[in-house]
């Protein structure tokens, strides 16, 4: 008896080893694969044609080591392509001796080149050069320049620069928009930018999360964000977020004050399309429904005897508004967007967002005292309030 106890933990024993020994192999074949399939970019030589001379870094797994490539080629790439901007607003301060005083107030982000129709302009956020009396951008070789803000987007919290007395035959180091829709989760990313001051910080991490949907108060919500990992500080602000090939696949804009490791980066498709919305017309178009809408939830579902999930209570429709002219009603559930299920209002609103503009025709599929109803709805540009 003592004897077939003895084998059967000597039996189990083993194949716990045999367990981790794999799972090492299968971690090695991974992480080689991604290194593969990723060297051309972890190698690729900097705008200034700078080789790079870093060593690579040696990872232990398991019993096993794994040589990993620097990311040095790739910041000395992107680099001189950030910019440092500093802005001063003048505001009016109450004084202890009385009357009003006008006080400069500055403050400090970040952003990066572009090219437009052969033409170089500097991306960033809004709320970085938001009622900034001055604008000033930092180069990577440290020369400095005053900007005149072209336009902004309190939607997408994006601000496209132009540069004053910049000289025509300077050489320009700009990045170029990536795909944000083909990121995913785990891949890794690097963001560029000014944290407190500290020029051109690199940071590394992940993207942890898609479509995440950001409320920046005041009625302001920016749809479609990319989470990250990678250290975001105030001051990053408008530095991007790229991919290991050097591509922007994200604005930074935000960081979630009560965690760590949580930041937050306007999506390169909303982004591109509002920077060249700007560079076209001065500002953004965005399509527009005119309707107030709240989730409907398990409560609403059981009060209402809803025979179905999801879907969005129409709270109030704006009059005048295109869904008022379509005869969408207060009370109205929108189901599905032109045959697409719709969840909650946050999917409405992206859906619409991403695909559509103004003037586009969409229906909306509606349940009414009951039954199902469709609305074409014409879709309006949306108003700057």
């Amino acid at each position: 008896m003592k004897n077939s106890v003895g084998l059967v933990l000597v039996v189990l024993i083993i194949s716990i080893l045999a367990g981790v020994l794999g799972g090492y192999m299968v971690a090695d074949h991974a992480i080689a694969q991604y290194i593969a399939s990723h060297e051309a970019s972890f190698n690729a030589s900097s705008c200034q044609e700078e080789q790079s001379t870093s060593t690579p870094t040696t990872v232990v797994i398991g019993s096993s080591t794994l040589s990993m490539p620097s990311l040095a080629p790739l910041v000395k790439k992107v680099r001189p392509a950030v910019v440092h901007i500093a802005v001063v607003s003048y505001v009016e301060q109450f004084s202890i001796f009385g009357g009003y005083s006008v006080v400069p107030q500055e403050g400090l982000g970040s952003g990066f080149f572009i090219k437009y129709d052969g033409k170089y302009y500097v991306v960033t956020n809004r709320h970085v050069v938001k009622d900034a009396d001055n604008v000033t951008v930092k180069l990577y070789d440290g020369s400095a320049y005053k900007a005149k803000v072209l336009g902004t987007d309190e939607w997408s919290d994006i601000a496209v620069l132009k540069l004053i007395g910049f000289p025509t035959d300077k050489d320009i180091y700009y990045l170029d928009w990536g795909d944000s829709s083909k990121v995913q989760v785990g891949d890794f990313v690097i963001a560029v930018g000014n944290p407190y001051g500290f020029d051109y910080t690199v940071t590394f991490g992940i993207i942890s999360g898609k479509e995440r949907t950001i409320n920046e108060g005041n009625g302001i919500v920016v749809y479609d964000a990319l989470q990250t990992d990678a250290a975001i500080n105030p001051g990053n602000s408008g530095g991007p977020l790229l991919t290991m090939d050097g591509k922007v696949i994200g604005i930074n804009t935000a960081i979630y004050a009560q965690a760590q490791g949580i930041g937050f980066s306007v999506s390169a498709n909303t982004a591109k399309k509002v920077v060249d919305d700007i560079l076209k017309y001065g500002y953004a178009k965005w399509p527009y429904v005119g309707i107030y809408m709240v989730d409907v939830n398990e409560d609403m579902k059981e009060k209402l005897d809803l025979p179905f999930e999801g879907g969005v209570y129409v709270a109030k429709v704006v009059p005048g508004s295109p869904a008022d002219e379509a005869g969408i009603l207060k009370g109205d559930i929108i189901v599905a967007l032109n045959g697409e299920k719709i969840e909650n209002s946050d999917t409405l609103a992206r859906n619409i967002r991403q695909h559509f503009s103004p003037g586009d025709k969409v229906t909306l599929k509606i349940y009414r005292d009951g039954e199902y109803i469709e609305k074409i709805v014409v879709l309006g540009e949306k108003p700057s309030q």
